[in-house]
């Protein structure tokens, strides 16, 4: 009877604790979709990169930068500098996931405004792109999707050109930079800083002279 109880004890015992001990952790490729990884230089999509979208030859508009980030999470934040005011309703927001390969969808959402800050109306974008070997570029395509502040389809295209370049952490510069020599205006010596100077810490706050 003693010996009874004890392999009742010892098997309760080992029950409660398969009960109580933590589940084995799962890394990204054990739940698949959009974690999976493209090898040990390269973690999908995630991070920061430098963009460049070129619409068709046919639209007349010229290709414009931008930077795109991509969550773990599978989300995204972007801002696009190009069209007119107020270019491309900055900021802008998404989603991604992975669709395969090296190829991954991108889906992302802006608003457009009047000069007077007004919104005129809203687009969602759907972009598929394929990440190279090294992890540190993307091309692929992207359309465009136009719709009034009911949620009707205003005006629908594809596709543009879609390019990404990786972005890294950088130290800061730590040198003296010499910037290049101006040509030197009358009663200027050659160091002087030229009338108008855009550039510099103080840019936003100095206006060229007519």
């Amino acid at each position: 009877m003693n010996a009874k109880r004890i392999c009742q004890s010892l098997t309760l015992c080992a029950l409660l604790a398969l009960a109580i001990s933590p589940a084995p952790a799962q890394d990204a490729t054990s739940r698949g979709g959009k974690f999976a990884p493209l090898g040990k230089k390269s973690q999908g999509l995630v991070g920061t990169w430098a963009t460049r979208i070129t619409p068709p030859p046919a639209s007349g508009v010229p290709a414009f930068p931008g930077f795109f980030t991509f969550t773990a999470d599978g989300n995204l934040v972007a801002t696009q500098s190009g069209g007119e005011f107020p270019a491309l309703g900055n900021p802008q927001i998404g989603l991604w996931e992975y669709a395969g390969g090296t190829q991954f969808t991108i889906t992302y959402f802006l608003q457009d405004f009047d000069a007077q800050f007004q919104q005129v109306a809203s687009e969602e974008e759907h972009a598929t792109v394929t990440v190279n070997a090294a992890g540190d570029q993307f091309t692929g395509v992207v359309d465009i999707n136009v719709y009034d502040l009911d949620g009707h389809l205003l005006f629908s295209d594809c596709c543009a050109t879609f390019e990404g370049k990786r972005l890294n952490a950088k130290p800061p510069h730590l040198n003296n930079f010499e910037p290049q020599a101006q040509p030197a205006a009358p009663g200027q010596s050659e160091t002087a800083a030229p009338a108008g100077r855009q550039w510099g810490w103080g840019r936003k706050r100095v206006q060229a002279e007519p």
